[in-house]
């Protein structure tokens, strides 16, 4: 029930549609994300993308670098693009347990974003399944979640404290494939 402009309220709905690509070498990956964004309340579609590296620089850390929303526009919105740097840690002594930070900037906003967390993932012996939990917080908000996945596919969950009050909390969900 999002107010609009004509006086009238309507459910407010993006969907997005993500189609990727990535390659990898034992110690450096690169991928690429095309974005089809659709948006219920103008009926409108858009089109953009993403780009990512990643480099193990040693053998408990990664760094990596990503540009998201290159190009994306829905009708006459066009969203600003984030540039995000993070580092994750994963120390041998923690078997299973995972450390991000990161920072980031977004076009247009003058204020740079930090985030930090951890997550501690276990694969069940002799078994294709396992199961994460995750927590931090992203920028002043709370985050937790929760992860089970299965060979190839991860089925994710989310609750986000937002830090703008209209928006309040989300879930989010996920569903992810790796071939």
């Amino acid at each position: 029930d999002v107010a609009l402009s004509d006086g009238s309220s309507d459910d407010f709905m993006d969907n997005y549609f993500i189609l990727s690509y990535a390659n990898a070498t034992p110690r450096f990956r690169w991928g690429l994300n095309f974005v089809i964004a659709k948006n219920a309340v103008s009926e409108e579609t858009g089109v953009g993308g993403d780009a990512g590296i990643q480099w193990d620089f040693h053998p408990e850390a990664t760094v990596g670098l990503m540009v998201q929303s290159m190009g994306l526009k829905v009708g006459d919105d066009a969203t600003p693009y984030n540039i995000r740097l993070g580092i994750a840690v994963m120390p041998d002594v923690l078997e299973g347990f995972t450390f991000p930070a990161e920072i980031q900037k977004t076009q247009n906003e003058e204020n740079i974003a930090y985030r930090l967390g951890g997550e501690y993932a276990y694969k069940f012996d002799n078994s294709d399944w396992g199961t994460a939990i995750r927590g931090g917080v992203d920028d002043g908000a709370f985050s937790l979640g929760a992860g089970l996945f299965f060979s190839k596919f991860w089925l994710d969950y989310a609750y986000v404290a937002e830090k703008e009050s209209f928006l309040q909390e989300n879930h989010r969900f996920s569903l992810t494939g790796n071939f």
